[in-house]
C-alpha cells in the first residue's frame, strides 16, 4: 500500500502521477469494500433462505414445536436483515467518504490547473513582449 499522506510538489502544485495513483487507489479499495459487503449480504441472504426452508410446514409437528421453529426463523431472518442494513450504512459511508476525498482532490487539480493556464497565459504574453521589443531593436537591411 502506497503512502498517500502527502503528494510530492511539482511546477505549481502537485505531482499530477501522485494525484492519478492516490485516486486509482481510492476507487480500488472502494471497489473491494463495495465487493466485500456484498458478499457479506449474499451470505445473510442464503442463510434466510435456509432458514426459510428449514420451517416445516404442515408435516405433523406438533403447535408449539413448529411455532418454536417460526419464531426461530423469525428472529435469523430479522438478524440477517439488520445486518444487510448495516452492511448497507457501512458501504454507504465508504462511497461517502471517498467521494468527498475524489471532490476534494478534483478541486485542487483545478485549481492548479487554472494556475498553470493563467501562468502560461503569463508567459506566454511575455514572450510576445519580448519578440515585440527585438523586432524594435533590430537593425534596418538596406
Amino acid at each position: 500500500m502506497a503512502n498517500f499522506q502527502n503528494f510530492r510538489s511539482a511546477l505549481g502544485g502537485f505531482n499530477r502521477q501522485d494525484v492519478v495513483n492516490y485516486i486509482e487507489y481510492m476507487n480500488q479499495k472502494h471497489r473491494n469494500e463495495v465487493e466485500q459487503l456484498n458478499n457479506q449480504l449474499r451470505a445473510a441472504k442464503e442463510e434466510i433462505a435456509a432458514l426459510k426452508s428449514a420451517i416445516p410446514h404442515e408435516d405433523g409437528l406438533s403447535g408449539d414445536t413448529e411455532l418454536e421453529a417460526y419464531r426461530r426463523a423469525e428472529r435469523a431472518e430479522r438478524k440477517a436483515k439488520e445486518r444487510a442494513a448495516q452492511i448497507y450504512n457501512q458501504a454507504n459511508d465508504a462511497l461517502v467518504d471517498v467521494t468527498t476525498k475524489v471532490e476534494a482532490i478534483s478541486g485542487e487539480v483545478c485549481a492548479l490547473a487554472d494556475q498553470m493556464t493563467a501562468k502560461l497565459e503569463s508567459s506566454k504574453q511575455e514572450l510576445q513582449a519580448a519578440v515585440a521589443s527585438m523586432q524594435a531593436i533590430r537593425p534596418e537591411e538596406e
